[in-house]
């Protein structure tokens, strides 16, 4: 899971940052019922690698804002699942998470309806060479975006069908 936190769109629990946690969270949830690790690609020192259930949901609950970019060893996320979470707004981390997709295949989970300069067919577009499935999260129907994205990851063979 690669996410931006550089910024904060929206206000109270109805932010991108809120957003991103929870979305992460509940891709922690499923890996670890999958009985699988997971890597946590943030800003700063917080990103994780083979990381267990408390280890990520730890991680995952002390996220906040960070203007500090993302570096990760771009050969680390070649053969694996992504799943790449980013506002709908450009930022400083946008061409840095598209260069670290480019390298991986999975999902793009875009969260839209939280910042009045939204360009969403703009991130996409920086996006565009790599091998990632578009999910729309708007504001509001996280519940939607999250099963839509566990569904996608089942039927892409991402995760075993019995975890659920």
């Amino acid at each position: 899971v690669a996410l931006d936190a550089s910024r904060d769109f929206g206000s109270g629990r109805e932010t991108t940052l809120e957003y991103s946690v929870r979305i992460a969270a509940s891709l922690v949830a499923i890996s670890a019922r999958s009985g699988r690790t997971i890597d946590l690609i943030t800003a700063g020192d917080t990103s994780l690698h083979n990381a267990d259930w408390q280890t990520a949901m730890d991680s995952v609950a002390r996220l906040t804002v960070s203007g500090d970019n993302i570096s990760v060893g771009m050969d680390s996320v070649a053969s694996r699942a992504m799943v790449v979470i980013v506002p709908a707004v450009v930022t400083p981390q946008t061409a840095i998470l598209a260069q670290l997709a480019r390298q991986g295949r999975g999902f793009l989970v875009i969260l839209e309806g939280f910042a009045p300069d939204e360009d969403p067919d703009k991130v996409i577009s920086l996006f565009k060479t790599a091998n990632l499935e578009v999910i729309h999260c708007s504001q509001g129907n996280i519940e939607a975006a999250v099963s839509r994205l566990s569904s996608s990851l089942f039927s892409t063979g991402a995760l075993p069908e019995g975890v659920r």
